[in-house]
């Protein structure tokens, strides 16, 4: 006799309510006895139509960096360029404050490799 998981949504509140933080709490919980046998231990593989991502399953709406959407390097450039920042160092104060839009990556450099990345002295345009 197959195994009946709950609906999609109540599972997820059911997870919401663990107040989990990230995936190693998750795989954690499902490793223990407290798990319920109507929770799928990898649930992207049960709801492959309603998954969103591990953030919306635990309630934390947190995005994957691999899965983040981001405006393209020029103007995300041109955004920071605006900032009229001077370094590196006053950028990452800057995106520590929290005042970075989400489609701007934290670390450029990495988004950006191979995209038209030439350094901190033309992203930030202090050439």
């Amino acid at each position: 006799m197959a195994l009946k998981f709950k609906s999609f949504n109540d599972a997820r509140s059911y997870v919401h309510g663990l107040q989990l933080k990230n995936e190693r709490e998750w795989i954690s919980f499902c490793k223990s006895k407290k798990k319920p046998n109507d929770i799928p231990s990898v649930p992207r593989h049960h709801y492959t139509k309603e998954w969103k991502g591990l953030g919306d399953w635990l309630g934390t709406y947190t995005i994957a960096p691999q899965n983040k959407k981001f405006r393209s390097f020029k103007q995300a450039r041109r955004f920071a360029r605006k900032l009229k920042l001077n370094s590196y160092f006053a950028w990452v104060q800057y995106y520590k404050t929290n005042a970075l839009p989400t489609d701007i990556p934290t670390t450029p450099n990495r988004t950006y490799k191979n995209k038209g990345w030439k350094g901190w002295n033309d992203w930030l345009g202090t050439k």
